[in-house]
């Protein structure tokens, strides 16, 4: 279970652009980490909450208390798997195509702790975050 007792949501899109940097059904969801081929993926999601409706460039709105599940942990080496945030959003930019943008927050010790292979993804996060979290 994941409790989100408060928090906030903001967009650091340009005030400038107004209405044509508006993004669109924020939501947050939860995840399982794995190392997979150089590289890392997302399993065992939790459905995905909606934290806004809309944020207008560099508007902030609070996040409110949300309850999330994982569900089949039981089957899986949680010593090996990390917490992972998924933040989406439906973004319109312009001169870049509509659609949903993902963005991830990767906790840095493993769920039981911190292991030598938490620690390396630790340091490499630092020079890929992208590609290691």
């Amino acid at each position: 279970m994941i409790d989100v007792a408060t928090g906030s949501v903001g967009s650091h899109v340009p005030a400038a652009l107004r209405e044509e940097g508006v993004a669109e059904e924020i939501s947050i969801a939860f995840g399982l980490g794995r190392s997979d081929s150089g590289s890392w993926s997302l399993d065992l999601e939790t459905a995905p909450q909606l934290v806004a409706p809309s944020l207008r460039p560099g508007e902030r709105k609070q996040v409110p208390a949300l309850h999330f599940v994982i569900s089949g942990t039981d089957t899986v080496p949680l010593a090996n798997r990390w917490l992972v945030a998924e933040l989406r959003v439906r973004q319109h930019l312009p001169g870049v195509e509509a659609g949903f943008l993902n963005s991830y927050a990767c906790a840095v010790d493993n769920l039981r702790g911190p292991t030598d292979s938490s620690r390396h993804r630790a340091s490499q996060m630092r020079e890929n975050y992208s590609h290691i979290c």
